[in-house]
């Protein structure tokens, strides 16, 4: 007989019937359940908010064993109607739902074995990715408890947020053993945790401030050792065409810092629009140096003159930071022309989202002159740049997409049979130094390896020892 605590947790993950194996993943909710919430809270959290929590761990689960119990149910479905192996729109609806109940209580049935003879590894990692989730987020309502009264008094005016009522990952990546970038909901209004060292953002901030409020704001943080919390900068839409018009100039002189500082991943999802000021939410890649190694003509050799002329343009131009148009997977990332629905950086006016092609005029206006203003200040910016000198920043050595290959890869049942069938997919990371006979670097590769063993994604620190602005 099933417990009212049974089917809560069931209803609200409102698998299709013919997913219901998935169902088996509740084991694993179940026990984090009494880690996180079993001693005393830091913080109130509503049962909202406690419900989102295991949903947060629902999806990290799925991601490990979505392929492999998707797999399981594919072979039982083969069973019933082999016309399936060649395209499942040939099985009936009642025949894909029979498939998943019989996989379901099999595999309670039998405790997970038929899954485990397929994929020896996934018991101990559905284990770790558990016990990784419970301490990261009983680590975060700690640190939101340690700080709650200057949160308070910075993102709510002195007013108490009251109770935790929901979470929000936004499809975060993951670093640092499982941690993520987090949106917090209360009962008061919103703000985020990173548990990141995020005193680049600070450090920006304070140039912004200083040379650059006219075009731009920065969200506040509250800066901790390892850790922030960030406000919440919701989206606030123009009114009028002189508006959208000023919005544009000041995005196009933003563009410009943007490229000085030499900038990367400016997508548009990083954006967002607070009246006629663009306002940068991510701030992780601002800065992207350049590793002395990665130009030593002994380790990588140069290229013909054709070429090294046409790659040292593209890298001065604003090719690198994303700003330009940019498809990825049939969508437009560009700032300048993503009308997507759940972007949030170009201005509406009558209801229809405007794009740099209305306002040409403008933003190649404000382009140039915050340049000038580069130009005249650079003296200074340089002198403000020796604040990031020990400071780690993110440096995109490789496509995001090609860490979620790898991490896909990893996921596959045949990779779960052996740590050194995962080793064999995550060895392929050092082959291009050793291509170019970069020996020395591959501790990157090593970094990267063992987060992807994480099913998180690493690149790592780079400190910015010789940052100049680009004249």
């Amino acid at each position: 007989m099933k417990t009212g605590k049974e089917h809560l947790t069931k209803e609200w993950l409102n698998l299709p019937e013919d997913q219901i194996y998935l169902r088996f993943l509740i084991r694993w909710i179940e026990t984090a359940k009494e880690k996180i919430w079993g001693e005393e809270l830091p913080v109130p959290v509503s049962p909202e908010g406690r419900t989102g929590a295991s949903f947060l761990l629902y999806q990290r689960l799925c991601t490990l064993a979505g392929t492999a119990l998707d797999a399981l149910w594919r072979k039982k479905l083969a069973g019933k109607n082999p016309l399936t192996r060649m395209d499942l729109r040939l099985a009936r609806k009642d025949e894909r739902r029979q498939a998943a109940v019989e996989l379901l209580k099999e595999l309670e049935e039998m405790d997970g074995s038929l899954l485990w003879a397929e994929a020896p590894l996934l018991s101990g990692q559905l284990d770790r990715c558990m016990n990784q989730f419970c301490i990261v987020f009983r680590e975060m309502l700690e640190r939101i408890g340690t700080d709650r009264e200057e949160i308070c008094r910075s993102f709510f005016d002195g007013e108490d947020f009251g109770t935790i009522t929901g979470w929000n990952t936004q499809m975060a990546d993951l670093h640092f053993h499982g941690r993520s970038t987090v949106r917090v909901d209360t009962e008061k209004g919103r703000f985020f945790y990173k548990p990141r060292d995020c005193r680049t953002d600070v450090l920006f901030g304070k140039i912004v401030e200083r040379w650059f409020f006219d075009i731009t704001r920065v969200p506040h943080y509250i800066l901790r050792p390892g850790y922030v919390f960030c406000q919440n900068m919701e989206p606030l839409q123009v009114s009028t065409e002189a508006e959208a018009e000023q919005y544009f100039w000041n995005l196009g002189g933003l563009c410009a810092l943007f490229q000085m500082m030499g900038a990367s991943d400016l997508h548009s999802e990083n954006l967002i629009i607070q009246g006629v000021y663009p306002v940068l939410v991510d701030m992780e890649t601002i800065l992207t140096p350049q590793p002395e190694e990665f130009s030593d003509p002994e380790i990588f050799p140069e290229p013909p003159a054709r070429k090294q002329d046409f790659v040292y343009d593209l890298n001065l131009s604003l090719y690198p930071s994303s700003i330009l148009p940019k498809f990825d997977g049939g969508r437009q990332f560009s700032i300048l022309l993503d009308k997507r629905s759940e972007t949030h950086q170009l201005p509406v006016i009558d209801e229809k989202k405007r794009t740099v092609l209305e306002f040409q005029d403008s933003f190649l206006d404000g382009f140039p002159q915050i340049y000038e203003r580069c130009i005249c200040c650079r003296e200074e910016l340089l002198e403000a740049f020796h604040e990031f000198e020990q400071v780690p920043v993110r440096r995109l050595l490789r496509q995001s997409a090609y860490y979620g290959r790898v991490l896909e890869a990893l996921q596959n049942p045949a990779a779960l049979w052996s740590e050194e069938s995962r080793r064999k997919i995550t060895g392929r990371l050092n082959q291009y130094f050793q291509k170019h006979g970069a020996e020395h670097l591959l501790s990157i590769a090593r970094a990267e390896e063992n987060s992807l063993l994480e099913s998180g994604i690493a690149v790592p620190g780079l400190s910015v020892l010789r940052k100049q602005c680009r004249s």
